[in-house]
């Protein structure tokens, strides 16, 4: 017993008034706490806001390369050694951008559609020669050239003519200008719009020493027209049309 009441006297038991007083400060101490957040939560978010929108459209514009019909005549009988055949093409560009172009060629050796003829054995049969060993090619603006005729004289100028002696390659090779993108020697500019045009000769000549191992012989010769952009694609020449 008496050790019971020394532990009181040194350590007493609180009086309940004063847990009650502890715990009713910690709710107040929470509400305060609480109604702090609600009234940061309703300053921060009572603000006044607008939202506007547009919009436009981009278009791009076009690049757009048009040839026009093309196929040789061949002279009567077919083309002997010395023989000329021209034809003119015209090349318009039917997009919306300033253009330029290059054109290279490819030939093939092709099978006669004309079997009559004899060749230097007496018979009917094509003959051996590769025919496109001894073909020349030249490629050129009739604009700087007097017409497309078989007489018309090739310009030297490689800016505006170009020309190539045995066509036997095995792969489109530029002839007039380069492929290659940005502007090249040779390269033909059109203005867009649908309003540019030029038009090109096209020749082909026969070595007059071919030998008779090349009658009733073919070859198909193709052209292909790389265009690209003008603008914003290096400094570009002065349009020619």
């Amino acid at each position: 017993m008496v050790d019971d009441l020394l532990q009181e006297m040194i350590d007493p038991t609180p009086p309940r008034t004063d847990v009650s007083r502890w715990r009713r400060l910690g709710a107040t101490a929470v509400i305060f706490a609480l109604a702090g957040v609600g009234i940061t939560s309703l300053t921060t978010n009572a603000l006044f806001t607008d939202r506007e929108t547009t919009a436009g459209d981009l278009l791009t514009g076009t690049v757009d390369l048009s040839l026009g019909s093309f196929s040789f005549t061949m002279p009567d009988g077919g083309m002997a050694p010395g023989d000329v055949v021209v034809q003119p093409i015209t090349v318009t560009n039917t997009g919306s951008l300033a253009l330029r172009y290059a054109v290279s060629f490819l030939a093939s050796q092709g099978t006669s559609a004309t079997p009559n003829p004899t060749n230097s054995a007496g018979t009917g049969t094509p003959g051996t020669g590769d025919l496109r060993t001894v073909l020349t090619l030249s490629v050129f603006h009739v604009t700087d050239a007097p017409g497309c005729t078989t007489t018309t004289p090739v310009p030297t100028d490689p800016s505006v003519a170009g020309t190539q002696q045995n066509l036997a390659v095995s792969a489109y090779t530029p002839i007039l200008g380069s492929p290659q993108v940005g502007p090249q020697t040779g390269d033909s500019e059109i203005l867009g719009g649908g309003t540019g045009t030029q038009t090109l000769c096209v020749r082909l000549s026969m070595d007059p020493a071919s030998s008779n191992d090349y009658q009733n012989t073919v070859a198909h010769v193709s052209l292909r027209f790389d265009a690209e952009q003008v603008v914003n694609n290096t400094a570009s020449p002065t349009p020619t049309s």
